[in-house]
């Protein structure tokens, strides 16, 4: 029996699964019987109960669907998408919390106390330092904790608006126009920064899988914020922070 790694989430729709591998940074999609056995392998299933679920759908010698099945399985275990073991089941489209101890309370302290455009700036600086090279894994890690212990404070230090003004014109400071577009680092900053003035803010990466495209945004009691809102509903909702 095999179960989804921690570090995947997935979400599947129209016979078509979206697989965010966020350690390798990577989004794909499967189709068709890739899809079936992902999904039944994800759910716990072993070799033999996934085998007879695509007899079931598909007319094709059984000696061929046994040996696809198994070849499957440890092409996800290969890459790192199921381990082969009993270990918790990924929650589909959502990730739990890590907490990680005094130093990031402290860092979220006194992050908070500085003016909010160059809290704004930094927040930006920190995760785009820890994204270079394309390194996702880090990037997330590090919102996740800092945004616990921002969350833990309960302060709002200024209205939101002026919050997410502070934090545009923040960015800018820091960044050329052409790289503001960037919607991962970007919207990871802005979670980081209002988490850490005590808003409770929720981080969400989406994707579609036709056309196959993939989007993150932030959004504060349900409404998406420096991003269109129709835009943000069109995605399917495959990580989410909060």
């Amino acid at each position: 029996m095999s179960a989804v790694a921690a570090h995947v989430r997935w979400i599947t729709s129209d016979d078509v699964t979206l697989l965010l591998d966020i350690r390798a940074g990577t989004l794909s999609a499967l189709e068709g019987t890739a899809s079936t056995m992902w999904t039944f392998f994800a759910t716990g299933a072993d070799d033999r109960t996934v085998t007879d679920a695509i007899l079931q759908r598909f007319n094709a010698p059984s000696t061929r669907i046994i040996d696809d099945v198994s070849a499957f399985r440890r092409h996800c275990i290969g890459l790192g998408l199921l381990t082969a073991g009993d270990s918790a089941i990924t929650a589909r489209g959502f990730s739990a919390r890590s907490v990680d101890g005094a130093r990031a309370r402290h860092d979220a302290s006194w992050f908070a106390k500085l003016p909010a455009r160059l809290h704004a700036a930094l927040s930006a600086a920190r995760v785009r330092w820890r994204m270079r090279g394309g390194d996702l894994n880090r990037a997330y890690e590090f919102a996740t904790r800092a945004a616990a212990h921002g969350h833990d404070a309960k302060r709002r230090t200024q209205d939101l608006t002026q919050l997410v003004d502070a934090f545009v014109r923040g960015e800018e400071t820091l960044l050329s126009g052409g790289a503001i577009g960037d919607c991962l680092p970007r919207s990871l900053a802005l979670y980081v920064f209002l988490s850490e003035r005590g808003v409770p803010a929720t981080h969400v990466i989406g994707a579609t899988p036709r056309p196959f495209a993939a989007h993150a945004w932030v959004e504060v009691d349900g409404r998406a914020l420096c991003d269109d809102a129709e835009r943000t509903r069109a995605f399917l909702r495959l990580a989410v922070l909060c």
